[in-house]
């Protein structure tokens, strides 16, 4: 049997994202879970709410049985609840609902292509990704221990890599130090994942969270490449001796 351990770390990045969401002392906050949920998270989610003062309950519902691929992105309605009257009202009650799902509610329906309107994502300017092995087809990229979304990579199933192109230098900076929203405006189409393939992307990535790795102060993820695919023409956008470029033949 596999035992998750609580660490400190873990608990301590719950803490700042709860404390991002402005969690205030005596607010009711509700945990939504169910019977096939990673309980770690709904322990860190718990004990990192309690710390804020926060008055805490949970509700673990049976996960359904499965008739069709499990959805990555929520539809915004969990076949999980159902029609569970007394649920819904208790979480009503709530002043903030942590979701735990498996299916996860609190995402918005999926959008369209051309998407612009601001959304629920998470993104981030990645330095570091390889590629790892062609069969099954692995990349890696990492993120710090620090980071504020690595709860969310690290719960994730699922991510799109998007491989930037030399004229959205712009669109990097945003993802490296943005505030807020950083997908409010753009434009982007819903890969098969649910998740966002950026407009001008020199090309994608789509994959499953496969493994993540601790190492010193970073946490590696490696992902199992689902779908891909890439724009005809264009450079890519490198940072290299602490400078943005792209990349040119040698002339012989």
């Amino acid at each position: 049997m596999l035992v998750e351990r609580i660490e400190h770390k873990w608990l301590a990045a719950f803490t700042r994202t709860f404390t991002l969401c402005k969690v205030q002392p005596g607010e009711v906050v509700a945990i939504l879970a169910e019977t096939q949920s990673r309980r770690v998270l709904v322990d860190l989610a718990r004990l990192a709410l309690e710390g804020l003062g926060a008055r805490v309950f949970d509700l673990t519902l049976t996960t359904p049985p499965l008739t069709a691929p499990a959805p990555v992105r929520s539809t915004g309605a969990s076949d999980a609840i159902g029609q569970l009257g007394p649920v819904v009202a208790a979480l009503a009650r709530a002043d903030m609902v942590v979701d735990c799902t498996v299916e996860g509610l609190l995402h918005a329906p999926g959008a369209s292509k051309g998407q612009t309107a601001s959304s629920n994502f998470v993104g981030l300017t990645a330095s570091s990704f390889n590629s790892v092995s062609l069969s099954p087809p692995l990349v890696l990229w990492s993120l710090g221990l620090k980071a504020g979304s690595l709860p969310l990579f690290h719960a994730g199933t699922h991510y799109v890599i998007n491989i930037l192109a030399a004229d959205q230098l712009e669109l990097c900076k945003r993802f490296a130090y943005g505030q807020g929203d950083r997908f409010a405006g753009l434009g982007y189409t819903l890969g098969q994942s649910g998740l966002p393939i950026l407009d001008g992307a020199l090309a994608w990535f789509e994959c499953h969270n496969r493994s993540r790795y601790e190492e010193g102060d970073h946490v590696i993820f490696v992902g199992e490449v689902e779908r891909c695919g890439f724009a005809e023409g264009g450079e890519p956008l490198v940072f290299q001796g602490g400078q943005f470029a792209t990349t040119r033949p040698l002339q012989p």
